[in-house]
Protein backbone atom coordinates (compact mmCIF):
# COMPACT_ATOMS: atom_id res chain seq x y z
CA UNK A 1 0.00 0.00 0.00
CA UNK A 2 1.26 3.53 -1.09
CA UNK A 3 0.44 6.70 0.77
CA UNK A 4 -0.70 9.38 -2.26
CA UNK A 5 -1.68 12.59 -0.76
CA UNK A 6 -4.53 14.72 -2.65
CA UNK A 7 -3.18 16.68 -4.95
CA UNK A 8 -3.91 19.58 -8.06
CA UNK A 9 -7.09 18.76 -10.03
CA UNK A 10 -6.67 19.56 -13.84
CA UNK A 11 -5.70 23.38 -14.86
CA UNK A 12 -7.79 26.46 -14.47
CA UNK A 13 -11.19 25.47 -15.80
CA UNK A 14 -14.41 25.59 -14.09
CA UNK A 15 -15.47 21.74 -12.99
CA UNK A 16 -17.78 20.79 -11.08
CA UNK A 17 -16.16 21.71 -7.92
CA UNK A 18 -15.44 25.56 -9.08
CA UNK A 19 -12.23 26.24 -10.19
CA UNK A 20 -9.20 24.19 -8.41
CA UNK A 21 -5.99 26.07 -7.02
CA UNK A 22 -3.05 23.49 -5.77
CA UNK A 23 0.11 24.28 -6.15
CA UNK A 24 1.19 21.14 -6.08
CA UNK A 25 3.94 19.61 -3.83
CA UNK A 26 4.91 21.30 -0.71
CA UNK A 27 7.49 21.31 1.83
CA UNK A 28 4.48 19.71 4.07
CA UNK A 29 4.02 17.15 1.64
CA UNK A 30 7.70 15.98 1.90
CA UNK A 31 7.71 16.08 5.46
CA UNK A 32 4.94 13.69 5.29
CA UNK A 33 6.82 11.14 3.81
CA UNK A 34 3.83 10.07 0.94
CA UNK A 35 5.30 8.16 -2.22
CA UNK A 36 3.01 10.04 -4.50
CA UNK A 37 1.07 13.30 -4.92
CA UNK A 38 -1.99 12.65 -7.17
CA UNK A 39 -3.78 15.06 -9.89
CA UNK A 40 -6.92 14.84 -12.14
CA UNK A 41 -7.30 16.07 -15.21
CA UNK A 42 -10.67 15.14 -17.90
CA UNK A 43 -10.22 16.40 -21.46
CA UNK A 44 -13.10 18.67 -21.26
CA UNK A 45 -13.01 21.78 -23.46
CA UNK A 46 -15.39 23.64 -21.05
CA UNK A 47 -17.58 22.74 -18.41
CA UNK A 48 -20.33 21.38 -18.50
CA UNK A 49 -18.99 19.14 -21.70
CA UNK A 50 -20.97 20.51 -24.45
CA UNK A 51 -19.76 18.07 -27.12
CA UNK A 52 -21.47 15.24 -27.82
CA UNK A 53 -19.72 11.30 -27.93
CA UNK A 54 -21.38 10.86 -31.15
CA UNK A 55 -22.40 12.86 -34.26
CA UNK A 56 -19.50 15.64 -33.77
CA UNK A 57 -17.85 17.72 -36.75
CA UNK A 58 -14.43 18.41 -37.41
CA UNK A 59 -14.05 21.40 -35.54
CA UNK A 60 -15.37 19.36 -32.10
CA UNK A 61 -12.96 16.60 -33.15
CA UNK A 62 -9.82 18.86 -33.19
CA UNK A 63 -10.97 20.88 -30.07
CA UNK A 64 -11.10 17.62 -28.01
CA UNK A 65 -7.49 16.56 -29.66
CA UNK A 66 -5.91 19.73 -28.52
CA UNK A 67 -7.21 19.86 -25.34
CA UNK A 68 -5.56 16.13 -24.75
CA UNK A 69 -2.57 17.55 -25.38
CA UNK A 70 -2.89 20.50 -22.80
CA UNK A 71 -1.99 17.30 -20.25
CA UNK A 72 1.57 17.93 -21.30
CA UNK A 73 1.62 21.05 -20.47
CA UNK A 74 0.20 20.17 -16.94
CA UNK A 75 2.43 17.38 -16.10
CA UNK A 76 5.19 20.17 -16.91
CA UNK A 77 3.41 22.69 -14.43
CA UNK A 78 3.25 20.30 -11.68
CA UNK A 79 6.62 18.33 -12.39
CA UNK A 80 8.49 21.69 -11.42
CA UNK A 81 6.43 23.13 -8.64
CA UNK A 82 7.83 19.03 -7.55
CA UNK A 83 11.11 19.28 -8.14
CA UNK A 84 11.77 22.35 -6.29
CA UNK A 85 10.79 19.94 -3.00
CA UNK A 86 11.78 16.79 -4.08
CA UNK A 87 14.72 17.41 -7.02
CA UNK A 88 15.53 13.47 -6.60
CA UNK A 89 12.30 12.66 -7.72
CA UNK A 90 11.39 9.91 -5.22
CA UNK A 91 7.74 11.58 -4.72
CA UNK A 92 5.34 10.43 -8.03
CA UNK A 93 2.76 12.27 -9.41
CA UNK A 94 0.24 10.09 -9.73
CA UNK A 95 -2.40 11.26 -12.81
CA UNK A 96 -5.48 9.39 -11.23
CA UNK A 97 -8.19 10.38 -13.15
CA UNK A 98 -8.13 10.93 -16.96
CA UNK A 99 -10.10 10.83 -20.15
CA UNK A 100 -12.49 12.31 -22.19
CA UNK A 101 -15.57 13.88 -20.94
CA UNK A 102 -18.41 14.75 -22.89
CA UNK A 103 -22.17 15.52 -22.52
CA UNK A 104 -24.72 12.78 -21.72
CA UNK A 105 -25.95 10.83 -24.23
CA UNK A 106 -29.35 12.09 -25.11
CA UNK A 107 -32.23 10.50 -23.27
CA UNK A 108 -29.85 8.77 -20.26
CA UNK A 109 -29.75 10.13 -16.89
CA UNK A 110 -27.20 13.57 -17.22
CA UNK A 111 -25.93 12.38 -13.68
CA UNK A 112 -24.78 8.72 -14.79
CA UNK A 113 -22.70 10.12 -17.25
CA UNK A 114 -23.61 7.96 -19.59
CA UNK A 115 -21.09 8.55 -22.96
CA UNK A 116 -20.50 6.13 -26.33
CA UNK A 117 -16.64 5.74 -27.35
CA UNK A 118 -15.19 6.69 -31.13
CA UNK A 119 -12.10 6.48 -32.64
CA UNK A 120 -11.42 9.80 -31.25
CA UNK A 121 -11.45 8.66 -28.13
CA UNK A 122 -8.29 5.75 -29.27
CA UNK A 123 -6.45 8.63 -30.15
CA UNK A 124 -7.34 10.73 -27.23
CA UNK A 125 -5.88 7.62 -24.84
CA UNK A 126 -2.97 7.34 -27.06
CA UNK A 127 -2.12 10.90 -26.73
CA UNK A 128 -2.09 10.47 -23.24
CA UNK A 129 -0.52 7.28 -22.73
CA UNK A 130 2.38 8.71 -24.96
CA UNK A 131 2.50 11.97 -22.14
CA UNK A 132 2.86 9.49 -19.28
CA UNK A 133 5.48 7.70 -21.13
CA UNK A 134 7.49 10.72 -22.00
CA UNK A 135 7.37 12.05 -18.44
CA UNK A 136 7.75 8.09 -16.63
CA UNK A 137 10.45 10.19 -14.46
CA UNK A 138 7.62 11.75 -12.60
CA UNK A 139 4.61 10.29 -13.48
CA UNK A 140 4.78 6.55 -12.36
CA UNK A 141 0.66 6.00 -12.05
CA UNK A 142 -1.75 7.14 -14.96
CA UNK A 143 -5.17 5.85 -14.23
CA UNK A 144 -8.42 6.21 -16.80
CA UNK A 145 -11.34 7.55 -14.87
CA UNK A 146 -13.56 5.24 -15.69
CA UNK A 147 -13.75 1.75 -16.63
CA UNK A 148 -17.29 0.54 -17.20
CA UNK A 149 -20.43 2.57 -18.95
CA UNK A 150 -18.90 6.23 -17.62
CA UNK A 151 -17.43 8.69 -19.17
CA UNK A 152 -14.42 7.41 -21.35
CA UNK A 153 -15.52 3.55 -20.48
CA UNK A 154 -13.19 1.01 -21.75
CA UNK A 155 -16.03 -1.52 -21.52
CA UNK A 156 -19.67 -0.79 -22.47
CA UNK A 157 -22.76 -3.24 -21.21
CA UNK A 158 -26.67 -3.40 -21.51
CA UNK A 159 -27.67 -5.94 -19.24
CA UNK A 160 -25.63 -9.59 -20.89
CA UNK A 161 -24.48 -7.66 -23.90
CA UNK A 162 -20.84 -6.83 -23.73
CA UNK A 163 -18.65 -4.54 -25.86
CA UNK A 164 -15.13 -3.62 -25.85
CA UNK A 165 -14.66 0.01 -26.80
CA UNK A 166 -11.45 1.94 -29.26
CA UNK A 167 -10.32 2.68 -25.58
CA UNK A 168 -10.24 -0.81 -24.67
CA UNK A 169 -7.82 -1.52 -27.83
CA UNK A 170 -5.87 1.18 -27.39
CA UNK A 171 -5.10 -0.09 -23.93
CA UNK A 172 -4.47 -3.82 -25.12
CA UNK A 173 -1.86 -2.63 -27.53
CA UNK A 174 -0.02 -0.93 -25.10
CA UNK A 175 -0.11 -3.92 -22.79
CA UNK A 176 3.44 -4.85 -24.07
CA UNK A 177 5.29 -1.29 -23.28
CA UNK A 178 4.29 -2.04 -19.57
CA UNK A 179 6.94 -2.43 -17.17
CA UNK A 180 7.94 -5.93 -16.41
CA UNK A 181 7.20 -7.26 -13.03
CA UNK A 182 10.45 -7.45 -11.87
CA UNK A 183 11.02 -3.89 -12.29
CA UNK A 184 8.08 -2.99 -9.94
Amino acid sequence: MLKIAVGPGGGNRDGPNGPRRHEGLSAAHVELDINGLSMHSYTVVKFPPPYASVGFGETEYSQILKATLEMDGLINKHSAIMDKYDPDKKIALVVDEWGGWYAPLPGSNPGFLVQQNSLRDAILTALNLNIFARHADRVRGANIAQMINVLQAMIITDKEKIVLTPTYYVFKMYVRFRMPRSYR
